[in-house]
């Protein structure tokens, strides 16, 4: 299973890493939010001060998930394409965070 994880523009605009996280390799969703927070994703930033409160946290919590490396790459192309400030993805290898 391929999980995906996106980013909402709080405060209008994204930050790196990406706009999507994109997780390989992961046993379980557990593993795979694991693995994207290792890569940059978080999910308090509100509560934190350092996500726009009115927008929201930076990052959806829930994960997307796909069959393949493919369809996961398909799913994000559909998205916001247009902001090129940041790269529209990255991958991440769960195993590699072991």
């Amino acid at each position: 299973m391929i999980y995906t994880f996106g980013q909402n523009n709080s405060g209008g605009f994204y930050k790196e890493p990406a706009k999507f996280i994109i997780v390989e390799n992961a046993a379980d969703n557990d593993a795979a939010f694991l693995a994207a927070s290792v890569a940059g994703m978080y999910t308090d930033g509100v509560s934190l001060g350092v996500d726009c409160y009115c927008c929201g946290d930076r990052w959806y919590g829930c994960s997307e998930e796909h069959d393949t490396l493919d369809d996961a790459l398909g799913y994000v192309a559909n998205w916001d394409g247009t902001d090129k400030s940041v790269p529209q993805y990255v991958v991440v290898d769960a195993g590699d965070q072991v």
